[in-house]
């Protein structure tokens, strides 16, 4: 027995595309964090009070965000114009187990950055002074806490996603916008699944289509076989 969790962008309206005469090469970029899943290094976290340790961890948990990151690229985008990822949607993130919690951020901006520039940039970010900065004001601030590894892996991936405005778009003009969700299993999952349409962004620019699916108890040899044996998680 096991479990399938996924979460996919069906749509993204976008009003302005912040290109003054043209149509605008749009990229998507996308950090999901599922509270400390997938980062057992924070687990450590608490187990020392050496602050370099500390740093080193939330640097290696900030890595692993930063490579998990997911990259759409869409060109000839006009103003008023629906974005649509074919019947499914486009995966962000999939797992074999339902996060207990899930931290989820989407940026849009107008960029003509090759999306692997993009990723170095991005992975330059966890050595520089900004991170050096913000590392600091984590272990101020999180380092009492019982759990601290949840807050953190959000924390981080706040971090990156407002760097990608910040530090990738040439200018403010060029950040189309921003959608944040931080979500949990009972509050707006519990049964495995959550579809959510036209969501207003941060800045009131993008609207967001997007669908969360979670089954638990699968058998995935029935599942292979073409057998339904899915029960709701």
């Amino acid at each position: 027995m096991s479990e399938f969790f996924t979460l996919r962008l069906n749509k993204v309206r976008i009003l302005d595309n912040r290109e003054w005469l043209n149509a605008a090469e749009v990229k998507i970029i996308s950090f999901v964090t599922p509270g400390n899943q997938g980062l057992p290094m924070l687990d450590d976290y608490q187990n020392t009070n050496d602050n370099a340790e500390r740093r080193a961890l939330i640097k290696t948990a900030a890595e692993g965000i930063v490579s998990s990151r997911v990259f759409t690229e869409v060109q000839n985008v006009k103003d008023d114009t629906t974005l649509t990822f074919g019947g499914a949607g486009v995966s962000l993130y999939t797992a074999y187990q339902i996060p207990i919690d899930l931290n989820w951020s989407l940026t849009l901006i107008e960029i003509d950055t090759d999306v692997r520039e993009i990723g170095e940039r991005l992975t330059g970010l966890v050595e520089s002074e900004d991170f050096d900065n913000f590392t600091d004001e984590i272990i101020s601030t999180v380092g009492a806490e019982a759990n601290p590894g949840l807050k953190i892996a959000f924390k981080v991936s706040k971090f990156f996603t407002q760097a990608v405005g910040r530090s990738l778009a040439e200018n403010k003009d060029d950040q189309i916008g921003m959608y944040i969700e931080s979500l949990n299993r009972f509050e707006h999952y519990r049964y495995g699944e959550r579809k959510r349409d036209a969501q207003r962004g941060v800045n009131g620019n993008i609207f967001v289509d997007y669908t969360i699916f979670g089954v638990a108890n699968l058998d995935w040899k029935n599942v292979s076989s073409g057998a339904e044996t899915e029960e709701s998680a």
